[in-house]
């Protein structure tokens, strides 16, 4: 079972790609997030988004709001 950050951290992404219309600074395609969570290649990057659900989930969560 795929744990709640990741769950955040993909459809963060999957917001991120459509966000940017679906295409990357070069113009290449970004892949959903299916791919890009099991692309061994991209596993620097994935990590960096659950970094990214961590903090959302930390700010929303902290007595800060």
């Amino acid at each position: 079972m795929m744990e709640q950050r990741e769950v955040l951290a993909r459809l963060m992404y999957d917001d991120y790609c459509v966000a940017v219309g679906g295409k990357a600074f070069n113009g290449d395609a970004l892949p959903g997030s299916e791919e890009f969570f099991t692309d061994p290649s991209k596993e620097k990057q994935a990590t960096a988004w659950c970094v990214a659900a961590d903090t959302a989930i930390g700010f929303i969560i902290s007595e800060n709001l």
